[in-house]
C-alpha cells in the first residue's frame, strides 16, 4: 500500500515536471485558439509542479555528487555571468525578461536531480505522448494553412511552430530508436516519429538525425535488420497513404521543396530560403559585433541586448546559434563557462546509457543552430534525464 502511495505521488511529480517543460508549446496551442488564461501558463505550471514538490518533501533530498554537483557548479557559474552582465547591458526590460526565463532551464535542470527515485521513464513517456499529439495537430493546421490570415497571432503560430516540434521529434525519436524498449509499440511509435520527421519540413532536425544514426551504425558496426513484424505495417501504411494521398502528398512536396532549396544553394550557388539567408546575416553581425573591441571581445555587450544591437529595438532577438548569442552578450567569459557546462554534459552523456551520447550530439548541432538560450528547458531536461541515469 504504502509503495503505491510512493509511485503516484512520484508520478505528479513527474508529470507536473513534464507540463512545465513543454509549457512554452502547450501555450502556443493554447493561443491558436485564441484561450489565453489570466494567470501565463508557464508560472500556472511552475506554480503546480511547486504544490507537488511541496506536498512530497519527503522524496526531496539535496545531495550532491560528482555527477550532479559539477554540471550544477557550471551552471550556477555562468548564471553568475548572466546576473553581472544585467548591470551593463543596455537592454532596460527585455534583459530581465531573458533572465527570468533563462532561470527555467536552471530550474528544469536541477529539479529531478534532487528528487528521490525520479522516474526518467515517465518524463519520455509524458514527452512522446506531447510530442505525438503536438505533431497530429500541426499536421492538421499544415493542411489547412490557407485559410489564416497573415500576421495574425495563429498565422505565427504556424510558420514558426514546425521547427521547435520538429527538433522535439528529433531528440524522442533518436532516445526511443537507441533505447531498450519502454513503450510496447515501440516500432509504431519510432516510424511514426521519424515518418513525422521527413513530413515537418524541418531540414536542420531531419539532416542531423539522419547524420547521427549514420555515426551510430558506423561506430557500432550495426546492420540493419528486416523483422517480420515490420511485414504489419507495411499494409498499414498502403491503406493510410490510399485514403489520405492528397494529404500525404502536400506534405511530402512541401518538404521536399525546402530540401531542394538547400541542395540548389549548395550545388548552382542558389538561395537557399529565406531562413538560411536570415542565419547567415545574423552569423556575420554576431562576429562583427564579437570583435569589435577588446572589452566587449571579453564581456560581451550584457544579457538581452542582441535586439538593440542588431534592430535597435530592446526587443526579442538572437542569432539562432547560442554559442554566438553567449558570446555577442556575455563574452569570452561567458562562452567559456558556457563551453564547460556543455562539455561536463557531453562527458557525464558517456557515463549514462550508451544512445545518450548521441542524443546530446543532437541537442548541441541544434543549439548551433536554432534556438536562444532563453529558450531551452526541453534541452535542459533531457540533459537533467542524462544524469540522473548514470550508471553507479
Amino acid at each position: 500500500m504504502y509503495h503505491n502511495r510512493f509511485s503516484i505521488k512520484l508520478k505528479i511529480i513527474e508529470v507536473s515536471y513534464s507540463i512545465f517543460v513543454y509549457s512554452g508549446m502547450l501555450k502556443s496551442v493554447l493561443g491558436f485558439y485564441d484561450i489565453f488564461l489570466p494567470l501565463d501558463f508557464t508560472i500556472l505550471s511552475f506554480l503546480c509542479l511547486i504544490t507537488s514538490v511541496f506536498f512530497n518533501l519527503n522524496d526531496v533530498k539535496v545531495v550532491l555528487n560528482t555527477e550532479n554537483g559539477s554540471s550544477i557548479l557550471f551552471l550556477f557559474l555562468f548564471t553568475c555571468t548572466v546576473i553581472l552582465s544585467l548591470v551593463y547591458s543596455p537592454s532596460s526590460s527585455y534583459k530581465i525578461e531573458k533572465t527570468l526565463q533563462f532561470q527555467t532551464n536552471f530550474i528544469v535542470l536541477i529539479l529531478p536531480l534532487f528528487i528521490i527515485n525520479f522516474d526518467y521513464k515517465i518524463f519520455i513517456k509524458c514527452s512522446i505522448l506531447i510530442n505525438v499529439l503536438l505533431v497530429l495537430w500541426y499536421f492538421n493546421i499544415d493542411l489547412n494553412s490557407s485559410k489564416l490570415i497573415r500576421d495574425t497571432f495563429q498565422f505565427n503560430v504556424y510558420a514558426q511552430f514546425y521547427l521547435p516540434i520538429a527538433t522535439l521529434t528529433g531528440i524522442n525519436f533518436l532516445y526511443l530508436y537507441m533505447s531498450d524498449s519502454i513503450f510496447k509499440l515501440k516500432t509504431l511509435l519510432t516510424l511514426f516519429l521519424i515518418g513525422s520527421l521527413f513530413f515537418l519540413r524541418a531540414r536542420g532536425p531531419l539532416i542531423f538525425t539522419l547524420l547521427i544514426l549514420l555515426l551510430n551504425f558506423r561506430l557500432k558496426n550495426i546492420k540493419l535488420k528486416f523483422k517480420k513484424i515490420y511485414l504489419l505495417y507495411i499494409p498499414s501504411i498502403g491503406i493510410l497513404f490510399f485514403i489520405f494521398h492528397k494529404k500525404i502528398t502536400y506534405l511530402i512536396s512541401n518538404s521536399l521543396y525546402r530540401l531542394s532549396l538547400l541542395f540548389d544553394g549548395l550545388s548552382k550557388n542558389k538561395t537557399m530560403g529565406a531562413s538560411v539567408e536570415h542565419r547567415m546575416s545574423n552569423i556575420s553581425d554576431s562576429i562583427n559585433l564579437i570583435f569589435d573591441n577588446g572589452l566587449n571581445f571579453l564581456f560581451g555587450y550584457g544579457f538581452g541586448s542582441y535586439g538593440i544591437l542588431t534592430l535597435g529595438k530592446d526587443v526579442r532577438s538572437y542569432p539562432h546559434n547560442v554559442f554566438l548569442e553567449v558570446w555577442v552578450e556575455l563574452g569570452f567569459v561567458g562562452a567559456v563557462v558556457f563551453l564547460l557546462f556543455i562539455g561536463n554534459i557531453f562527458i557525464l552523456s558517456k557515463k549514462s546509457f550508451s544512445f545518450s551520447f548521441f542524443v546530446m550530439l543532437f541537442i548541441f548541432l541544434n543549439m548551433m543552430k536554432s534556438s536562444s538560450i532563453s529558450d531551452m528547458r526541453i534541452y535542459f531536461a533531457f540533459m537533467s534525464m542524462m544524469i540522473i541515469t548514470i550508471k553507479k
